[in-house]
């Protein structure tokens, strides 16, 4: 008898246990998805309202401000910034969530570097100089496909989904130069000159076509119609040049810029002029330095780049069409 009452007291006691394993733990319960709302490493950052960002990596610093609506980087003589790049970064904060807390531990920061020695580390400012994010990027997790970030002020190491990196940190200042040569719209130019040694020729944009598409014309040095693919292709190469690499600064004769031989002027529909001046082949490289006209750097651009904007006379000219010639008799009349 009270080797059965001591069984019914150690099944009682297991199944108490049980009980409160299932209560605590809750084997059954949906498990928390990742990337959830309540994982958001940084809230309320509103992209218009971010006005600086000091990126640091040991001794190299660059510093991006928003001023009059553009991004110019003030670490560098206030040049202007590429956008997309800033867009791209304040993006990834924005909508940065953690996967995973891998350590809390001060001692390996610099394991997964994201302390002030090895890592990224970011400062953003919103309005009025406030502080709305400050973290570091560290380094890459091994075969995950992830990157080891750490809030400033937190012992929290996370990581976060995707390669990071190369994302926040471009080198120096330099690294984070606006790329575009030139910010108009292909659909919004009407004329082109290209003037070289040899040859001056003038395109002109004329009626639009019932293909939606503008019709094309040579006006000097012969009046003719162009090719209209060839024109748009010229047109679309303008529009979207971006330097290769941002030259040092020299005297404009040591690129031979101070004379340029060769430029492209075009012209759009609110009058605006914009014009690029050729100056000497980089063999070495196969490239030519280049100047916007309305600014004091020199740029660099594939010589193929240059070779399809500068087209022959002929190559320009639409191809006329073959007539044929009905085969009529002449005899007889007599």
């Amino acid at each position: 008898m009270l080797r059965f009452k001591n069984t019914i007291i150690l099944f009682l006691t297991f199944l108490l246990l049980g009980i409160i394993v299932l209560i605590v733990e809750n084997p059954f319960k949906e498990p928390k998805k990742k990337g959830g709302p309540e994982d958001s490493l940084f809230t309320g950052i509103n992209s218009e309202d971010v006005s600086r960002i000091e990126i640091t990596k040991g001794a190299e610093n660059a510093v991006l401000e928003k001023r009059d609506g553009n991004w110019i980087i003030l670490s560098l003589k206030d040049l202007p910034a590429n956008k997309q790049y800033i867009d791209v970064m304040i993006y990834k904060v924005k909508n940065m969530k953690k996967d995973d807390v891998v350590s809390n531990n001060p001692e390996k920061r610099a394991k997964f570097q994201v302390d002030k020695e090895n890592g990224i580390e970011i400062k953003i400012y919103g309005n009025e100089e406030k502080k709305i994010a400050h973290f570091f990027v560290g380094k890459v997790s091994g075969g995950t496909g992830s990157t080891y970030i750490r809030k400033e002020g937190s012992n929290e190491v996370v990581s976060v989904s995707g390669y990071l990196g190369s994302i926040f940190y471009k080198g120096d200042s330099k690294g984070w130069r606006k790329r575009n040569i030139f910010d108009f719209k292909e659909e919004e130019v009407v004329s082109i000159l290209l003037e070289s040694p040899d040859s001056k020729i003038v395109l002109s944009r004329g009626e639009m076509g019932e293909d939606m598409r503008y019709k094309w014309n040579i006006t000097k040095p012969e009046s003719t119609p162009a090719k209209g693919d060839t024109v748009e292709r010229i047109i679309s190469i303008l529009s979207s040049l971006t330097t290769t690499d941002f030259p040092e600064e020299k005297d404009l004769k040591e690129y031979g810029l101070d004379k340029p031989k060769a430029k492209v002027t075009v012209t759009l529909e609110d009058g605006s002029v914009h014009t690029l001046f050729i100056g000497k082949e980089n063999k070495q490289k196969k490239q030519r330095y280049v100047k916007n006209g309305k600014v004091d750097y020199i740029y660099t651009i594939y010589l193929n780049s240059y070779n399809n904007i500068f087209k022959e006379l002929d190559d320009l000219k639409e191809e006329e069409e073959e007539e044929e010639l009905s085969e009529t008799g002449t005899s007889g009349h007599g």
